[in-house]
């Protein structure tokens, strides 16, 4: 229903806007005619009607097509070359602080100079039909790499975290992270670009008089005194112009939200609950036989690790030290995570259970001592710098999935996309992404988009992402935090679940001692600084 009213009101906005252009135009056109009647000179001011009725005979004669293409063409080619140039040298300058410096200079040199003396300079130097092209070239290259070198920069280190963890590199990045990210960028480039090399290209078809061009005819109609056909070819310009840049819009306009209603915080748990009552009936004798079988995880953990499958890993921190200036976080830090568990880590705001996760995760590097992440399959072993840089690599983060204290959900894809961008290419199974979902209590919401969900969905959504992940550990950063009680148990059972099926190893901090009670097999507790670890046993009746 609001869809439709949208599309409405949409319609009714463009037909208000074609009824104003349309005033506009006539109004110029009237202002137009009182001009030539004041000067009375058709020389100087020629009349309207006469002036259209000439481009409409230029418009049926062979000849101005194949002007129009030739300044078309140079407008492309200079638009490309600026492109490619001005990507490349964007992507070199973002990775190499060397090359920033160097095209600095060179950048706000070009945008300084007088396009004309770059114009006269170019005659010197290149044929006729070149020039235009060059000038162009040179003329929009800056605003290609200026814009793409600022998108760089802006796209978000978190989202960037996000996709080391993951995997997501390559192409799939590019795809993902930095196209969405930078297409905001491009097509503001584009834009002003597009504009610009008309102006500089009918400029250098003026000075360099090219076979084929609109220029020439414009240095024609002025050099005789024909301002009709001075007019018509400019109008001629002004029209390829505009459409030109209109064209490109399109072409590089974002992909616009579903049409579903935005979903409030103080809705979407509703709508979200409501959807969810029948799956929790279906499932109610599904958590009794949880329960039932609760006290014999340990065991089917055990049953795991002598099977010794890659799955089994155990976490261990050997005398690690970690400091930000003079704020000391750990020092000769030692702490061994069992395999095939779950364990809570809790403590009070800022003791440093957060750079502890990105540790292991390898998105922090331990100033001394070794991470090491274990399975029956693989060891891989990290000393000092050099250790932590290859569990921070690539080859490693793919055994660790993490739930973010941030949701760092990609926001121009939907909740099934973003789900779908942790899987690789042989994993991508839609019955997998709808059990999460349906896990979750988000079935329903798979084609909205994250700025249409409530802060608690986008949660879930990311605590999905991290158990579809097929990794080996899964690290959660307060994964229940704006979570409502009844689906926080249900999330912890589902957890449970999970794990007694794949024997994962899961690490989560929380401030709540009931929580970690709830759902972790160990509990261990910072405290101080720097930190030092206590494990507390846990009980029926919450942690000792």
């Amino acid at each position: 229903m609001k869809a439709s009213t949208c599309n409405r009101q949409g319609r009714e906005k463009r037909r208000r806007g074609r009824g104003a252009a349309a005033l506009t135009a006539v109004f110029w056109l009237c202002l137009w005619q009182l001009a030539c009647t004041a000067v009375g000179k058709e020389y100087i001011i020629p009349a309207p009607a006469h002036t259209l009725l000439l481009l409409g005979r230029m418009l049926l004669s062979a000849e101005f097509y194949v002007n129009a293409a030739w300044t078309m063409g140079r407008v492309v080619s200079g638009i490309a070359l600026s492109l490619f140039a001005g990507s490349l040298l964007a992507a070199a300058a973002y990775l190499l602080f060397a090359v920033r410096q160097l095209c600095a200079g060179v950048m706000a040199t070009l945008k300084s100079v007088p396009v004309m003396a770059v114009i006269l300079l170019a005659i010197l130097w290149l044929p006729t039909d070149g020039v235009p092209v060059f000038v162009c070239f040179l003329m929009c290259c800056p605003v290609v790499y200026t814009n793409l070198l600022e998108g760089l920069d802006n796209v978000e280190p978190a989202l960037q975290e996000m996709c080391s963890v993951y995997g997501i590199s390559g192409w799939r990045r590019l795809r993902v992270l930095y196209w969405p990210s930078l297409r905001p960028y491009l097509r503001a480039a584009c834009v002003l670009a597009t504009g610009l090399s008309w102006k500089t290209v009918v400029a250098a078809e003026i000075l360099a008089v090219p076979r084929f061009s609109m220029g020439y005819h414009l240095l024609s109609a002025k050099a005789v005194l024909a301002a009709d056909e001075l007019f018509a070819w400019t109008i001629a310009i002004v029209l390829l112009s505009f459409g030109f840049e209109k064209a490109v819009r399109m072409l590089l306009s974002g992909r616009k939200p579903p049409a579903q209603e935005l979903v409030s915080d103080a809705t979407g748990a509703g709508q979200a609950e409501t959807a969810k009552t029948g799956e929790v009936a279906g499932h109610a004798a599904e958590m009794e036989a949880r329960k039932e079988v609760q006290a014999t995880d340990a065991e089917i953990a055990a049953e795991k690790a002598q099977e010794g499958g890659n799955s089994w890993v155990a976490v261990r921190l050997c005398g690690v030290s970690k400091a930000f200036g003079e704020l000391q976080l750990y020092r000769n830090f030692s702490l061994s995570i069992a395999g095939g568990r779950v364990t809570a880590i809790v403590g009070p705001s800022g003791g440093g259970k957060t750079t502890l996760l990105r540790l292991i995760a390898g998105l922090e590097r331990p100033d001394a001592g070794s991470i090491t992440v274990e399975s029956a399959a693989q060891e891989s072993r990290a000393d000092g710098r050099a250790a932590a840089k290859e569990i921070g690599g690539a080859s490693r983060r793919g055994s660790v999935s993490v739930v973010f204290q941030e949701d760092r959900l990609l926001p121009w894809l939907t909740v099934r996309e973003n789900l779908r961008a942790v899987l690789r290419q042989k994993e991508k199974q839609e019955d997998a992404v709808d059990d999460i979902l349906r896990m979750m209590g988000l079935l329903e919401f798979g084609d909205y988009i994250p700025q249409q969900l409530s802060g608690g969905m986008r949660r879930r959504v990311a605590m999905g992402r991290a158990l579809l992940f097929d990794s080996e550990v899964t690290l959660m950063d307060e994964p229940f935090t704006g979570l409502d009680p009844e689906l926080k148990q249900r999330l912890q059972q589902e957890i449970r679940s999970l794990w007694r099926r794949r024997a994962k190893t899961i690490v989560f901090i929380t401030h709540d001692l009931q929580e970690a009670a709830a759902l972790a097999d160990e509990v261990y507790q910072l405290r101080g600084r720097p930190a030092e670890v206590t494990p507390l046993s846990c009980c029926k009746n919450g942690v000792n």
